[in-house]
């Protein structure tokens, strides 16, 4: 059986995480970024700083999306809450 980590959000289109391991890959993909950005770009931008950036964390983005589509009970879709229209409250 396929254990599976993120729900499909709500509102809005992607996925939340549900299990601890969810939340430990998405504590950890924010982690990176916030690496990654204070170290390339750091105090003073510059232009090779942002095409370093660039280079590294979108793959790890695009990684990181496929990896949690895989991981999502249900399909990704642009949702708008409730699908029953009599519940208004």
């Amino acid at each position: 059986m396929k254990k599976f980590w993120f729900k499909p959000k709500t509102f809005g289109y992607g996925a939340t995480p549900t299990t601890w391991e969810g939340w430990a890959l998405a504590a950890g993909y924010m982690m990176f970024v916030l690496t990654a950005t204070l170290f390339l770009i750091g105090r003073q931008p510059t232009a090779p700083g942002w095409i370093a950036w660039a280079v590294i964390v979108i793959p790890v983005t695009i990684a990181m999306m496929r990896f949690t589509r895989q991981k999502t009970e249900g399909e990704w879709r642009w949702r708008w809450g409730r699908t029953n229209s009599r519940n208004t409250s």
